[in-house]
């Protein structure tokens, strides 16, 4: 069974303002793109009324490192109280959403994700001796990699919901 071990810790971001949603997930997209993550969308919820949006998604990139470990981003974006509004930016209009919005990141480790040495029980024991001492420093590295990787797209969330603050 793959074990699975929480690196970085959830921390959020909270913004309320204009924004336009569409180019948040883009920037969350392009990030993971460019970083070697490959997309995986765990939950998408939206509800309307007359005038605002709530919408909650729920996304699980991963990334395989080695055959026997991956990083996971558990991403988590929440939009509420989001309604449709025109601004007037430099003499021309522009079509945004208000609202608030809060992104929540966590990374997680995850080794022996294919399953492979848990067939037999002293396979099972192997494993577990070379996690404990010998793999020790690698798993060491790897969760100082992927706390790393998540302040950085937590960092590029933050400067982009910036952009929108005037």
């Amino acid at each position: 069974m793959a074990e699975k071990s929480i690196v970085a810790e959830k921390s959020s971001i909270s913004y309320k303002g204009f924004f336009e949603a569409k180019q948040l997930f883009l920037v969350i997209d392009r990030w993971l793109k460019d970083n070697g993550y490959e997309k995986s969308e765990k939950s998408a919820f939206q509800k309307n009324n007359e005038t605002k949006t709530f919408a909650k998604h729920e996304l699980e990139p991963f990334k395989k490192i080695s055959d026997y470990a991956k990083f996971i981003i558990k991403i988590e974006v929440v939009l509420s109280d989001v309604e449709n509004v025109l601004i007037e930016k430099e003499g021309q209009k522009l079509a945004v959403e208000k609202g608030n919005i809060k992104c929540s990141f966590a990374g997680v480790l995850e080794t022996d994700y294919q399953n492979r040495w848990d067939a037999k029980p002293i396979y099972f024991f192997m494993k577990t001796v070379f996690d404990k001492i010998i793999f020790k420093r690698e798993q060491s590295n790897f969760a100082s990699e992927l706390n790393a990787e998540v302040n950085e797209l937590k960092n590029e969330v933050r400067s982009f919901l910036n952009l929108y603050k005037f």
